[in-house]
């Protein structure tokens, strides 16, 4: 049987998929009545969440921020992306996220 989606999953219970994530996740914004009512169905559904989603919230996976700039550029606006690309390089980004050197996309001219 393949595995349950997170929509598949409110379809059944008649909430929306963002009911579901918060029955799930213990945030409020739903009422208790339907918090237990998505967690029941869940465990007699076995719904597992997906493996994908843990990895997304890993901390020891490192994140990167980077200055995305088009590749023509007039003289004034390549000095306001070097100034921006070196701020952005001195602030001290909390772990896991770490700067990297600026990007130069053709696409965005």
């Amino acid at each position: 049987m393949a595995k349950l989606t997170t929509r598949e999953l409110a379809r059944l219970a008649g909430v929306s998929p963002t009911a579901v994530s918060f029955a799930l996740n213990g945030k409020p914004g739903i009422s208790d009545e339907t918090r237990e009512h998505i967690l029941k169905l869940a465990e007699t559904t076995g719904y597992v969440p997906a493996g994908r989603a843990p990895a997304v919230r890993d901390a020891s996976r490192p994140r990167r921020i980077a200055v995305v700039y088009p590749e023509s550029l007039r003289p004034i606006d390549q000095l306001f992306y070097m100034e921006l690309n070196s701020c952005v390089m001195r602030v001290d980004f909390p772990a896991p996220f770490s700067p990297t050197s600026p990007l130069i996309s053709p696409r965005l001219t």
